[in-house]
């Protein structure tokens, strides 16, 4: 059967409609960061946005390690932290954490006494595994009141270049801004990550093998 000139062209107008609806450009413009990286990766029909957030710079971001020796308590807090994390959100609700992660400079670690400071960089092997790192494996997010939630972050703890298992439970909260505000307390036993305790007086008071890592994480756009 031969196809008539009117129909041949239907036909390629309908080619060419079809070519033009495939090629066509996203409608769901993408945000850069400084660095020029894409910042929002998917904007869906019903609102939700997957969304990249570096850790910010602020000093409001802080990790403490924290424990305890036969005479008293000592704590070690670092600034500087880095980290980044994929969230999907909606309406300034946080929906799910797809990726999470963040590294703690060793050597940013700073307590009440220098000494102690430096018999501590080299329990934790600085001058080898100058990082202690979270990755995220998986995450459960529970609402707990207005932008408010807890959440359970399932990944991996590097400690003195020992790699264990961990679960931290995190409270978080969604600013006005946008911003993601993580806060939370695990214990961590430093014979997990075959650290030596930290000692004063010339190594006759060690430190106890349980210490204390609390956190407050700020994700910004």
């Amino acid at each position: 059967m031969r196809t008539s000139g009117l129909q041949t062209s239907v036909i390629i107008s309908l080619l060419i409609a079809i070519a033009i609806s495939v090629n066509a450009t996203p409608l769901h413009p993408q945000r850069l960061n400084p660095k020029g990286e894409s910042m929002r990766l998917q904007s869906t029909a019903n609102g939700t946005e997957e969304v990249v957030y570096r850790l910010s710079p602020s000093n409001d971001v802080v990790m403490n390690l924290a424990g305890t020796t036969p005479i008293r308590d000592w704590k070690m807090s670092a600034h500087g932290l880095t980290g980044s994390a994929k969230m999907v959100t909606s309406d300034n609700n946080l929906l799910e954490i797809q990726s999470l992660t963040f590294s703690l400079p060793v050597y940013n670690l700073r307590g009440e006494e220098r000494g102690m400071d430096n018999d501590c960089y080299a329990a934790l092997k600085a001058n080898r595994y100058r990082e202690i790192v979270f990755v995220l494996i998986s995450a459960s997010v529970a609402q707990q009141g207005q932008h408010a939630y807890v959440i359970a972050a399932r990944g991996t703890l590097t400690v003195a270049g020992v790699t264990q298992f961990v679960t931290l439970k995190m409270h978080s909260r969604v600013a006005e801004n946008g911003s993601i505000i993580f806060t939370g307390m695990e214990n961590v036993r430093m014979s997990d990550y075959n650290v030596e305790r930290p000692s004063v007086f010339f190594g006759v008071i060690r430190a106890g093998d349980e210490m204390t890592l609390s956190y407050n994480l700020i994700f910004t756009k």
